[in-house]
């Protein structure tokens, strides 16, 4: 390599033909104290400082100290003072805002609590110190202690487990819980933690529990307890101490190592121990803390266990503090070790379905029912019998088929031979004699208005097996446009009653429109639902509901009975003026609303749009199919009508359609009203009168 000469050009890499970056350390300094710089080769390396562990700790670049970020308490944060890069600058603590909730350790008294002190609640943060509110000092009202976990919750579910109900108000006791924890469960238990399997499920098995001292309000050094179990189903092997967080140096003056005893009864099942000493030296965990763990072999495959503290003599089970004072405590003789596992079974939901399409049953299906066993394999076998006698067959009864009209009821038993247990759940499917019918229904439109938006309207139904039998009818509500479908456009799964095989369907608005009608074929029958659909313009082969008939509210059986009801024509005119001005307020007309009703478009009054769709398709015949093939001779469109006849018919207002005064309801009055010539204004200057005949 080169030296550096005047003049010369730098290659980078530096070449033979070219100078070196560097020929030597100082030539590489970047300014960084916390990076060691070295000039190897004529190339400059710049690397962290083997002693600074950028993950951890951070790093001062001006003068190279290395720190550790800490805090003293859970209301702080400590970071480096440069963000970016990781561990650059100096180690800055900072306090957590005021009022956050500490997140230090639960110390009994929920996640969110921090400030070691389970004689307070919603512990937050002040000027970077964690603190809570005395529960003593609260006076909350309480009838029982549950009444007082949940008055000083946190939000996590568990609240100041130290406090506890006393004369009608929530008070932190100086007396701490003591519990036998089994700390060996297998997973298998119910939803209370009571019921568990011990290893295996076989005579032999070790189960091991711990004796666990609850929150306290001042720290515990030792104890001694009496315990009873039951010998004619565990078999004590030992009892040794458990390591704790002492505070005291050496730890051995804790009671985490020392265990005095035991003094055992095998045939009686007690066991009585001291652990703790060197009161005085060092500090004990203020509870919540386990003390002493006990062993013990398993007897027996399906017997109940228990162990807990002799609570008929409180006298030989006590706590003591550091000083070496007696510590009342609260033995608690709930532990129920049960041997037997625990077996569920999932079945089906109770339903209830209507017949298929073309079918005088139901076919139903649902998931196949299992069974989970916490300690081994249980068989499930299902059955079901129909509420005439009738049975159904394994397989239906685990996974669905044809189910007929009626209840029918299904059970499963799950049978284990770990403890010869066995379970049964059921459930019930009834099928209603009734057929699913998904139907959707248009309104026709018109150039000057639609049907408003969420409209309700009733629709009859009419449905023909052939052109032999008695035809089925019924009527129901379907809401029209709405936020999920078009305007002017209805879509539901509706109910027919009965099951049969048909062959066509008609639908009519008997207060606004003609009937149409729908041909069924075999691929209307889906899933065991009948689909048909009334929609599209009749005039290119659709079969929507035509608007403008107003006079089908007249008839109430499933056929039309006289011309009018077949054709829009004079008589809707008629009706139209009967209404005629009427603000209804809405314009839904659910079943049971009375006719006439001259909201066509359904915008709640009878004005000029509701006309133009009288006008429009004025002489305008219902579609023809479900067995009639052609109108009636005598269903000729009446488009000229007396007053005298109307009023026999019941108009006995039927002069304000005779617009023109002539005695004769016709084309003439309609071209009239068309001019702006209203009901109101009848009696017209220069117009003759007759007797009401032509």
């Amino acid at each position: 390599m080169n030296q550096f000469s005047a003049g010369d050009t730098c290659d980078n890499p530096p070449t033979d033909d070219g100078c070196c970056a560097c020929l030597q350390n100082s030539d590489c300094n970047d300014n960084d104290a916390c990076t060691n710089d070295t000039c190897s080769n004529c190339i400059c390396s710049n690397i962290a400082k083997a002693s600074w562990d950028q993950a951890t700790e951070c790093c001062d670049a001006a003068t190279g100290n290395e720190c550790t970020p800490t805090v003293s308490n859970t209301c702080q944060t400590a970071a480096c003072s440069i963000p970016g890069p990781p561990g650059r600058g100096v180690c800055v603590t900072s306090n957590i805002a005021d009022g956050d909730p500490c997140t230090g350790d639960d110390n009994g008294e929920g996640a969110t609590q921090g400030d070691a002190n389970p004689c307070t609640y919603d512990d937050v943060c002040t000027a970077g110190t964690c603190a809570g509110t005395d529960i003593n000092a609260s006076n909350i009202a309480c009838t029982t202690e549950a009444d007082c976990l949940a008055a000083t919750d946190v939000g996590d579910g568990t609240g100041a487990t130290a406090a506890s109900c006393q004369a009608g108000l929530c008070n932190c006791s100086l007396i701490p819980k003591l519990t036998v924890v089994v700390v060996n469960k297998d997973e298998g238990k119910d939803a209370d933690g009571d019921s568990v399997c011990f290893p295996s499920g076989n005579p032999g098995a070790k189960i091991i529990a711990r004796i666990h001292v609850g929150p306290a309000t001042t720290p515990i050094n030792g104890g001694q307890f009496l315990i009873t179990y039951d010998p004619t189903c565990l078999r004590y092997n030992s009892a040794v101490g458990v390591a704790t967080n002492c505070t005291a140096n050496p730890a051995d003056t804790c009671y985490g190592d020392q265990v005095f005893g035991p003094v055992v009864n095998t045939t009686a099942g007690t066991i009585f121990t001291v652990v703790g000493v060197g009161f005085g030296v060092g500090d004990g965990p203020a509870g919540n803390a386990d003390m002493v763990e006990l062993s013990f072999t398993k007897i027996g495959d399906c017997n109940e266990c228990q162990i807990c503290f002799d609570s008929n003599n409180p006298q030989n089970t006590y706590l003591a503090s550091n000083s070496g004072q007696r510590v009342n405590t609260d033995p608690d003789c709930s532990q129920l070790l049960i041997a037997n596992n625990v077996v569920t079974i999932d079945v089906p939901e109770t339903s209830k379905h209507n017949v298929d399409c073309d079918a005088t049953a139901a076919t139903v299906t649902w998931s196949t029912p299992t069974v989970t066993d916490s300690c081994g394999n249980s068989t499930l076998t299902c059955e079901g019998e129909h509420q005439s006698g009738l049975t159904y067959s394994q397989a239906v009864a685990m996974g669905g088929g044809t189910i007929g009209v009626g209840f029918s009821n299904f059970c499963c038993t799950a049978h284990s031979d770990w403890c010869d247990k066995e379970v049964t759940d059921c459930w019930t499917v009834e099928v209603n004699d009734e057929t699913s019918l998904d139907v959707k229904v248009a309104l026709s439109p018109s150039a000057q208005s639609k049907p408003g938006d969420d409209l309700t309207r009733c629709i009859k139904f009419t449905l023909y097996p052939n052109t032999i039998q008695a035809p089925t009818y019924f009527e129901t509500d379907l809401d029209f446009g709405g936020v999920n479908e078009f305007v002017g456009k209805a879509k539901d799964v509706v109910k027919i009653g009965g099951h049969g095989r048909w062959d066509c369907i008609v639908a009519w608005d008997q207060l606004h429109t003609l009937r149409s009608c729908y041909l069924f074929d075999d691929g209307d029958c889906v899933d065991g639902v009948l689909h048909a659909s009334f929609e599209g313009d009749p005039a290119f082969g659709g079969n929507w509901l035509i608007s403008g008939n107003l006079d089908g509210y007249k008839k109430s059986g499933p056929t039309p009975e006289g011309a009018s009801l077949y054709v829009i024509d004079i008589v809707d005119y008629v009706d139209l003026v009967a209404t005629w001005g009427t603000n209804y307020g809405t314009g839904d007309t659910p079943c049971g609303t009375a006719g006439p009703h001259g909201d066509i478009d359904g915008d709640g009054l009878v004005g000029l749009s509701d006309y133009t769709f009288i006008s429009m398709n004025f002489l305008t015949s219902m579609k023809l199919c479900c067995g009639v093939q052609g109108l009636p001779a005598s269903a000729t469109p009446i488009t000229e009508i007396s007053v005298k006849d109307l009023r026999l018919q019941g108009y006995s207002d039927a002069a304000k359609a005779d617009l023109n005064g002539d005695g004769m309801v016709n084309v003439d009055d309609m071209n009239l009203f068309g001019q702006g010539v209203r009901p109101e204004s009848k009696n017209l200057r220069g117009v003759r009168k007759n007797a009401g005949t032509r």
